[in-house]
């Protein structure tokens, strides 16, 4: 008996486990509902402590009504001025960051591959970001019929994006998000305090109300 759990049956044992395991986990999550929005989780989930999301639009949005009940307004504010003003990751210039965004696309004859994402960094960086993109699907995004088709629209809207970015002359709302979910992220455990301490506070007023 152990000679053949310690041969092949043992692998084959600990595979069907890990197959059961991960077959539970997903049934479990697709049970759950969106803490954001609401809507039952598919595909695709995300999560944060103990929140569940359906996106990473649901998780960021979470996060943002969390920092503006939780977060004073004045360290967030100082966050993101000091993010807008300070040197850009890319050139180190002092002009002034935003989040600049560009999609590449890319054929693979019978597969096509889409990369979306958004830098941070000053005007002329995210200039050149956005018309590198744009050089990388005029080259490499026509080589399957969906990615021709996607790169027709994918191609002119990095070209135009990148001609029309501007030098900002304040904080974005993008910025403003992104530090929000750095500053939740990074300051939880303080946070978790506080809304341990809400969540007794509330539990003891509910239980003295009860008594009265």
């Amino acid at each position: 008996m152990g000679q053949r759990w310690n041969g092949p049956g043992r692998k084959t044992a600990i595979r069907d486990f890990l197959l059961i395991s991960r077959l539970y986990r997903w049934s479990i999550t697709m049970l759950e509902k969106c803490t954001a929005c609401g809507s039952r989780i598919l595909a695709g989930a995300t999560s944060f402590r103990q929140w569940h999301f359906c996106s990473d639009t649901c998780e960021q949005s979470f996060k943002v009504q969390l920092a503006d009940q939780m977060l004073p307004p004045e360290l967030v504010a100082e966050h993101v001025d000091a993010l807008f003003r300070g040197p850009c990751p890319q050139c180190q210039k002092t002009t002034g960051n935003d989040l600049f965004s560009s999609t590449k696309v890319t054929g693979l004859l019978l597969l096509y591959h889409m990369e979306s994402g958004s830098t941070l960094c000053c005007a002329s960086c995210g200039r050149k970001n956005r018309l590198w993109a744009a050089l990388h699907c005029l080259f490499l995004g026509w080589w399957s019929p969906r990615s021709a088709f996607i790169n027709l629209f994918v191609l002119p809207t990095n070209i135009i994006a990148g001609l029309c970015a501007r030098q900002p002359q304040a904080p974005s709302p993008e910025i403003t998000q992104m530090v929000k979910c750095s500053l939740i992220e990074m300051m939880w455990p303080e946070i978790a305090k506080a809304i341990e301490a809400a969540e007794r506070e509330a539990l003891s007023a509910s239980h003295d109300a009860e008594t009265v």
